[in-house]
């Protein structure tokens, strides 16, 4: 494949530049649902790198991730390969890092395809605050943007830096560690802790969810079904067989009334206001719970850079805040919110 049948006119690229973000959309081969190809368009559903690609990332930091054939690259925003299709395992960019996997190891390269780790690791996930979680067996640690294990793997779990912290399992306890590796604080007797969000942290005890905040103290008692990370100053939390929204005291601003509800992000959260899968009932609402974009979606992401890609009984498209369709086509099996997340 040429460049000139993947990079956007220079006009057009200049305008990429501007706004730093394109977004996936995806094309049917035919009339199967499983078979498609990706290209990448624009705020205003404006395609500006063609349908070539047999998958297709979401832009980080000015680069996505491709699949042609059985082969992953790496693009810019122009569509020009930063680096054509050389791997046939799973990439991840982030952080000016690639990830790669390769049946169960895993391995770390700059974006100009320069080797920085072998495939040693059996998981390495993406950086947050410059450090990656990497486990070797069943132990887990950390790793710097050059490859060094700044902290060993000696946890039996691990999650990411946030804030300066980071919850770990060690010898069958949760603590919070810094970025030196040190025990910084021990968190009560509890099954899981989550990453911090917003500052605060998701924990089980007894299967109840509640939140500590960054010194292990808690915050929200245990007492949800279920609790998502904070997100824009509210977290997702379930009671019996319906969702809400609580703030950081634990109180309630949007009652326990939907039957699925997601995070918040650009103001708008996906909640599903009927109680089957069968029938498309997903819409959003604001901070107060008022429903601004009907029940109409079967599934829905969450909202980036003013999108959020949606699909129907029928379609699959983006939409922006006031629920109006940018772009649109018919449906493909493409998932919404899992395999598009770097």
């Amino acid at each position: 494949m040429t460049r000139e049948s993947t990079s956007v006119e220079q006009s057009e690229r200049s305008q990429v530049a501007g706004t730093g973000h394109l977004f996936p959309f995806f094309v049917r081969k035919g009339r199967s649902i499983t078979r498609w190809v990706a290209g990448y368009m624009d705020s205003t559903g404006r395609p500006l790198i063609p349908p070539v690609y047999d998958h297709a990332g979401r832009f980080r930091e000015g680069l996505a991730t491709v699949k042609q054939g059985k082969d992953w690259g790496v693009i810019a925003l122009d569509g020009s390969w930063r680096l054509p299709p050389f791997w046939d395992g799973s990439v991840t960019v982030g952080s000016g890092r690639i990830i790669v996997g390769l049946g169960t190891k895993y391995g770390l390269l700059d974006t100009g395809g320069k080797e920085i780790v072998p495939l040693t690791y059996d998981m390495i996930l993406p950086f947050s605050e410059s450090l990656a979680v990497v486990r070797t067996g069943d132990r887990h640690g950390f790793i710097n943007l050059e490859g060094e294990e700044v902290i060993p793997c000696k946890f039996e779990y691990a999650q990411h830096f946030r804030g300066g912290l980071a919850p770990v399992k060690h010898r069958g306890e949760w603590y919070l560690i810094d970025k030196q590796g040190e025990l910084a604080f021990k968190v009560g007797p509890v099954k899981f802790v989550g990453q911090f969000e917003d500052g605060l942290a998701r924990f089980e005890v007894n299967k109840k969810i509640g939140y500590i905040n960054g010194h292990g103290e808690v915050v929200i008692e245990p007492q949800f079904a279920s609790g998502l990370p904070f997100s824009e100053g509210l977290a997702t939390a379930k009671v019996g067989k319906l969702y809400g929204f609580i703030d950081r005291s634990g109180a309630w601003v949007i009652p326990p009334r939907f039957y699925h509800a997601r995070e918040f992000s650009g103001g708008l959260a996906g909640v599903r206001v009927a109680d089957s899968y069968a029938v498309a009932a997903t819409g959003f609402i604001d901070r107060i719970g008022n429903l601004l974009i009907p029940g109409m979606f079967r599934e829905v992401d969450r909202f980036e850079h003013g999108l959020c890609l949606v699909n129907t009984n029928d379609e699959i498209g983006y939409v922006n805040p006031q629920g109006e369709f940018v772009w649109r086509a018919p449906w493909v099996d493409v998932p919404i919110y899992s395999n598009l997340r770097p």
